[in-house]
């Protein structure tokens, strides 16, 4: 139980600087009237990092007594494209897209976080 209120609080932890970041990057960059190429860019980011993170783990990092979730990289895989593919269908954001973004990033925040 006592591992389960720390997953909660660090979660919190991390959407809190998560949105202090991105509200500080939106609010210095030069794409500041572009949401969509900043969401894009960053939903790009976050599926190469991940990657590489899958690709060290499995090969310079890895541990025989630890295995990977693959279902688990998976779904965080399939939700990234899901991003992507939100970032790309419309000219403009609309407000759903942009909810349907972050509903998404939440769920992979969680899913990183909790799945162990």
């Amino acid at each position: 139980m006592a591992a389960v209120i720390y997953h909660s609080l660090k979660y919190g932890h991390l959407i809190g600087m998560a949105i202090l970041i991105g509200s500080f990057a939106l609010e210095v960059s030069p794409l500041k009237q572009n949401l969509k190429k900043q969401l894009y860019r960053a939903s790009f980011l976050s599926l190469f990092t991940g990657i590489a993170m899958v690709g060290l783990k499995e090969t310079i990092l890895s541990d025989s007594s630890q295995d990977i979730a693959h279902l688990k990289i998976a779904i965080k895989l399939i939700a990234t494209v899901m991003i992507i593919w939100l970032c790309l269908k419309d000219e403009k954001p609309t407000k759903s897209m942009i909810k349907m973004v972050g509903l998404f990033s939440l769920g992979i925040t969680a899913i990183a976080l909790f799945w162990t």
